[in-house]
């Protein structure tokens, strides 16, 4: 299982993802840390549910 942290810098490798990685995103220059709402689901059956 993966710390919400190290998702964190994995979201930030995606440039869909990362704050500034995509040429029309509204403020390309925000130094603004965005919190991703990343959740740990142990089973599938608690996935479906937060789905």
């Amino acid at each position: 299982m993966f710390t919400v942290e190290e998702m964190k810098k994995k979201c930030r490798e995606n440039v869909w993802l990362k704050v500034g990685g995509v040429d029309f995103e509204d403020d390309p220059y925000t130094k603004l840390d965005y919190g991703y709402n990343l959740k740990n689901c142990e089973t599938i059956e608690e996935l479906e549910k937060r789905i």
